[in-house]
C-alpha cells in the first residue's frame, strides 16, 4: 500500500521523464511523493529569475556613474 500523494512512473507513461530515459541503466520504476507533474520538461523551464542582489544593485549604479 503506497501512502497518499505517493506515485509510481513506468518508462512508457506520460508522466515519466525523458531525460531519464537517457540513463545507461533505466529504473524501471520511479517512486514520486508529490506532483509528478513536475518532472516534464514544460515544468522544467519555468524557472524562477535570478533574484537581484542589494550590493549587485549598488554596484551597477556606481558603475553607470563612472561611464
Amino acid at each position: 500500500m503506497m501512502a497518499e500523494g505517493t506515485f509510481e512512473l513506468h518508462p512508457g507513461d506520460t508522466l515519466y521523464p525523458e531525460t531519464v530515459l537517457e540513463l545507461s541503466d533505466v529504473p524501471q520504476t520511479l517512486y514520486v511523493r508529490g506532483n509528478p507533474e513536475v518532472l516534464s520538461p514544460s515544468s522544467a523551464r519555468a524557472r524562477p529569475r535570478r533574484m537581484v542582489l542589494p550590493w549587485q544593485s549598488l554596484r551597477q549604479r556606481w558603475r553607470s556613474r563612472r561611464a
